[in-house]
Protein backbone atom coordinates (compact mmCIF):
# COMPACT_ATOMS: atom_id res chain seq x y z
CA UNK A 1 0.00 0.00 0.00
CA UNK A 2 1.08 3.45 -0.40
CA UNK A 3 3.12 5.28 2.34
CA UNK A 4 0.75 7.53 4.43
CA UNK A 5 2.24 11.15 5.30
CA UNK A 6 1.73 12.48 9.12
CA UNK A 7 -1.31 14.10 8.04
CA UNK A 8 -2.70 11.21 6.69
CA UNK A 9 -2.46 12.52 2.84
CA UNK A 10 -1.59 9.26 0.47
CA UNK A 11 -2.46 12.28 -2.70
CA UNK A 12 0.91 13.99 -1.56
CA UNK A 13 2.88 11.01 -1.82
CA UNK A 14 1.52 9.90 -5.17
CA UNK A 15 2.01 13.31 -6.63
CA UNK A 16 5.62 12.94 -6.38
CA UNK A 17 5.70 9.35 -8.06
CA UNK A 18 5.03 8.71 -12.21
CA UNK A 19 4.92 5.25 -11.87
CA UNK A 20 3.23 3.68 -9.63
CA UNK A 21 2.90 -0.09 -7.90
CA UNK A 22 -0.34 -2.14 -8.68
CA UNK A 23 -1.96 -1.20 -5.41
CA UNK A 24 -0.91 2.68 -5.33
CA UNK A 25 -2.54 2.46 -8.66
CA UNK A 26 -5.77 1.27 -7.59
CA UNK A 27 -5.65 3.63 -4.71
CA UNK A 28 -4.98 6.50 -7.14
CA UNK A 29 -8.05 4.86 -9.27
CA UNK A 30 -10.29 3.94 -6.16
CA UNK A 31 -10.81 0.88 -6.90
CA UNK A 32 -8.98 -2.67 -5.69
CA UNK A 33 -5.95 -4.21 -7.34
CA UNK A 34 -8.12 -7.08 -8.52
CA UNK A 35 -10.72 -4.89 -9.85
CA UNK A 36 -7.57 -2.71 -11.57
CA UNK A 37 -6.28 -5.45 -13.30
CA UNK A 38 -9.88 -6.62 -15.16
CA UNK A 39 -9.69 -2.99 -16.44
CA UNK A 40 -7.95 -2.58 -19.74
CA UNK A 41 -4.97 -0.70 -18.49
CA UNK A 42 -1.92 -2.18 -18.57
CA UNK A 43 0.95 -1.58 -16.81
CA UNK A 44 5.25 -1.03 -18.14
CA UNK A 45 7.85 -2.69 -17.76
CA UNK A 46 11.20 -0.84 -16.25
CA UNK A 47 14.45 -1.93 -17.56
CA UNK A 48 14.56 -4.56 -14.43
CA UNK A 49 11.51 -6.31 -15.14
CA UNK A 50 9.39 -4.31 -12.61
CA UNK A 51 5.66 -3.27 -13.63
CA UNK A 52 4.74 -0.14 -12.67
CA UNK A 53 1.76 2.01 -14.16
CA UNK A 54 2.00 5.23 -15.43
CA UNK A 55 0.04 7.67 -13.81
CA UNK A 56 -0.51 9.31 -17.18
CA UNK A 57 -1.80 5.90 -18.21
CA UNK A 58 -4.17 6.46 -15.43
CA UNK A 59 -5.59 9.65 -16.07
CA UNK A 60 -6.30 9.07 -20.23
CA UNK A 61 -7.97 6.37 -18.90
CA UNK A 62 -10.20 8.17 -16.23
CA UNK A 63 -10.19 11.29 -18.41
CA UNK A 64 -11.94 9.04 -21.39
CA UNK A 65 -14.59 7.61 -19.31
CA UNK A 66 -18.34 8.49 -19.09
CA UNK A 67 -19.98 11.47 -16.95
CA UNK A 68 -22.78 10.25 -15.05
CA UNK A 69 -26.02 10.03 -17.64
CA UNK A 70 -23.71 10.61 -20.58
CA UNK A 71 -23.39 6.88 -22.95
CA UNK A 72 -19.83 7.96 -23.95
CA UNK A 73 -16.37 9.70 -22.86
CA UNK A 74 -15.63 13.51 -23.67
CA UNK A 75 -13.41 11.66 -26.29
CA UNK A 76 -16.21 9.53 -28.27
CA UNK A 77 -14.62 6.24 -26.24
CA UNK A 78 -15.78 4.83 -22.99
CA UNK A 79 -12.28 3.28 -23.19
CA UNK A 80 -13.82 -0.36 -22.74
CA UNK A 81 -13.61 -1.07 -26.69
CA UNK A 82 -11.47 -4.24 -25.91
CA UNK A 83 -12.79 -5.56 -22.44
CA UNK A 84 -14.94 -8.17 -23.16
Amino acid sequence: MARRLKDGSIAEVLAFKRLLTQAEAALYLSTSPQTLKAWPIKPRIRPDGVKRYDIRDLDAFSDGLPYDGEEDGCDGSTGWEDFA
